[in-house]
């Protein structure tokens, strides 16, 4: 009997894990789930010798075709990218009672994978989010908090304590030609560019009436996709954000403007941590999503039940090595 439910509870937490309606699935699928890291080959390349040599006469101006140099034959090497995958797991092994067996019936099983799995994948929304970020200075901006009017915006950070929590510039009007003025200098072709606000950074822009104004632009069609505004090339998605930080993604902006450091998913918080809005064109940005791997011990004498933990590999990248198909837009401090 224990048996048979860890082997049912393992298939509801499979049919749970990486929801469709979540934001990372607007990318490409690696489709490698027990691997620990993967490689994107990138279109460019560089020349690398190989193996022997070819005398073959050619033309210069110093022997006039007439001697035989030795020449080297090259091939195209494609250069790659590789990211890794983590592990993630539930911060505690679970531990199901023999004794009260009777009790844990199907649906009381089900209440158990239900939270289970929405833990898991709020993890992993979380963590991919913070491996898509920006790192390269260009495409990295600051807000300006400026509207059409050239009035500055500002509200308090919602950052939690240990970030940034004093005033910040808002993401206006400004901000969204800086957006789109970026998208335009990175000339990649294909995709769609989609942006992914917490509910503070939303709110900022529920202020531009360009961005959500549906009647006027015919986009209210777009609010069944889960699709709630749209300037230019950019569709926002539903606001969300990590409990941990309230943000997606956060910047140390210690260095200063130009050195901004995306904090890693399991990095320390500073007073520098500022909260930012990820943007991505899903043709440049890839998520790789594991199998779940279930451990059991069954019937453990001291717990009197069987215990059991599980894990998920996962990962992510954008697919350049440029960095090109990302931009983040983070909140600048003001007074």
């Amino acid at each position: 009997m224990a048996e048979v439910r860890l082997i049912e509870f393992q298939r509801m937490l499979e049919k749970q894990l990486f929801p469709d309606n979540s934001f990372y699935k607007f990318s490409k699928n690696a489709g490698k789930p027990n691997v620990s890291s993967v490689e994107i080959p990138q279109s460019s390349g560089h020349d690398a010798p190989i193996l022997g040599g070819v005398n073959s006469g050619y033309y210069t101006t110093s022997n006039d075709g007439n001697a035989a140099t030795a020449l080297t034959p090259v091939i195209k090497v494609n250069d790659k990218l590789t990211y890794s995958n983590t592990i993630l797991r539930p911060e505690k092994p679970y531990v199901f009672e023999t004794l009260q067996e009777e009790e844990l019936s199907y649906n009381k099983a089900s209440a158990i994978a239900d939270e289970q799995a929405d833990n898991m994948n709020t993890g992993i929304a979380n963590y991919i989010a913070t491996v898509w970020a920006a790192d390269v200075a260009n495409y990295i901006i600051p807000t300006t908090g400026l509207n059409q009017a050239g009035t500055e915006q500002k509200r308090s950070s919602n950052v939690v304590t240990g970030g940034y929590t004093g005033l910040v510039k808002r993401f206006a009007y400004e901000d969204l030609q800086a957006l789109n003025l970026e998208i335009a200098r990175q000339n990649i072709t294909g995709g769609q560019w989609r942006a992914l606000p917490t509910p503070e950074l939303w709110e900022d822009i529920l202020r531009i009436p360009e961005v959500v104004d549906y009647e006027k632009t015919g986009n209210e069609t777009m609010l069944k996709k889960g699709v709630i505004g749209r300037w230019g090339k950019v569709l926002f998605l539903d606001p969300r954000q990590n409990d941990r930080w309230n943000a997606n993604v956060l910047y140390d902006t210690t260095g200063g403007v130009g050195a901004e450091v995306p904090v890693a998913y399991d990095g320390a918080l500073n007073v520098n941590c500022q909260s930012a809005l990820l943007v991505w064109n899903d043709k440049y940005v890839e998520r790789n999503e594991g199998a779940i791997k279930f451990f059991s011990r069954k019937n453990d004498p001291i717990y009197m039940g069987d215990i059991a933990q599980w894990g998920v590999r996962v990962g992510g990248s954008y697919r350049r090595t440029d960095g090109k198909g990302v931009i983040c837009v983070y909140e600048a401090k003001t007074t």
